[in-house]
């Protein structure tokens, strides 16, 4: 059980993926963590476990690869495809015969989003897409896991909304894992299968790339430690810094022909104590603020800056350690907290943009900024996306 997403815009391929694993108790994570990192209860019931520990997005420096299902099959599959990719093999043949070698016929634990250059095109490859154990060239957008069909629909209106609009494959890669990352604020996703941290890569004409660091910043009050979760990704493993842990952790998914001198462990350690610094330091890619009650996220471009005319981020030394606070404007609070309104008056799901902008000299946005706001809007049900530049 996932969430996974293959999205082709603007010259780019994104792939993002959920973090949640289901396997029985002898897999759990030790330790007994009841919560997510964005603190969703864990799954525990007839023998089964669902909780967020996995990386399911394996890069190659000229190929992207993200599955839902069987994470022993996906493994091997990933690893045939960087054997036969450095020796030379083509993506589109690397993965037909991964695919050939490691999954039985009529076996559907199994699919898989592919996303590579061939020749001057961006390719996004499914397969089986439909239990149908074929491969398919996808045109734009390509979903697979146990996420309900009207998160997938809310999804693809979202995508379709950004599609004709200009923005970097990096921007882009926020917005989605912004409003991916709502969805299980908002609702119980775990039950299904799906949720934890989002993750995302892109791929472009000059090869692969990890989402850039990102902190999400949860607005609700019925959890019980400050809501504020880091993502970067650090030697090709996703870290997480969360209270809900009161430390870092680094998910992987490498295999031991990876390692060059170093164990897991270290390498792990490693990716930890980078994630933590940049935690730390508060200079994001971006920010993301999600309102946690109703569906309404807003994706805040910092470009490592610590002041933003919309937010300004303030690290401070403590007695246990550093400590990181926001200073909202008051625009940046109106946003987060009223949503955008349909044709008919009433409330929907609200993705708001907000491009990098020097402070002002105060954390307010200015006139101009603010007659600058566009909106865009859809039928009633789909999520709204407004943008500040």
């Amino acid at each position: 059980m996932t969430y996974c997403i293959g999205w082709k815009t603007g010259g780019a391929i994104i792939i993002a993926a959920d973090t949640a694993i289901t396997s029985d108790e002898r897999g759990a994570v030790p330790g007994n963590v009841q919560h997510s990192s964005f603190g969703e209860p864990h799954i525990r019931q007839n023998g089964e476990v669902v909780e967020e520990r996995g990386l399911k997005i394996y890069r190659f420096e000229n190929m992207l690869l993200t599955f839902a299902g069987s994470t022993t099959v996906a493994h091997e599959v990933s690893k045939a495809i960087r054997r036969d990719l450095n020796i030379g093999v083509r993506p589109r043949e690397a993965v037909k015969m991964a695919v050939g070698v490691n999954v039985n016929p009529g076996d559907s634990r199994i699919q898989l989003i592919s996303a590579f250059n061939e020749g001057q095109d961006r390719i996004l490859l499914s397969f089986n897409a439909n239990g149908d154990e074929q491969f398919v060239d996808e045109p734009n957008l390509v979903q697979f896991g146990s996420a309900p069909e009207p998160i997938k629909d809310c999804t693809r209106n979202l995508l379709t909304q950004l599609t004709p609009y200009s923005g970097t494959a990096e921007q882009r890669t926020a917005e989605l894992l912004g409003a991916l990352q709502t969805y299980g604020m908002t609702m119980s996703m775990m039950t299904v299968g799906v949720g934890g941290a989002y993750v995302g890569a892109y791929l472009d004409e000059s090869g692969t790339h990890w989402q850039k660091d990102i902190v999400f910043i949860v607005n609700r009050d019925d959890l019980s430690y400050s809501p504020l979760v880091s993502t970067c990704v650090r030697d090709d493993m996703l870290v997480i810094s969360s209270p809900a842990y009161r430390a870092s952790k680094a998910l992987a998914n490498f295999t031991s022909d990876q390692l060059t001198g170093q164990t897991t462990v270290e390498r792990c350690m490693w990716a930890v104590r980078e994630g933590r610094l940049q935690h730390n330091r508060g200079k994001f890619d971006f920010i993301v603020v999600i309102n946690g009650e109703f569906p309404i996220v807003t994706v805040v471009e910092m470009k490592r800056k610590l002041k933003h005319d919309l937010i300004w981020v303030m690290p401070s030394v403590t007695p246990t350690g550093t400590a990181l606070a926001f200073h909202l404007a008051p625009r940046l609070r109106h946003l987060r907290d009223y949503p955008a309104m349909n044709g008919s008056g009433n409330p929907v799901p609200t993705l708001n943009f907000v491009g990098y902008q020097k402070p002002s000299g105060q954390c307010s946005i200015s006139a101009a900024l603010g007659r600058s706001t566009r909106h865009h809007e859809t039928a009633r049900g789909d999520m709204i996306r407004r943008s500040l530049y």
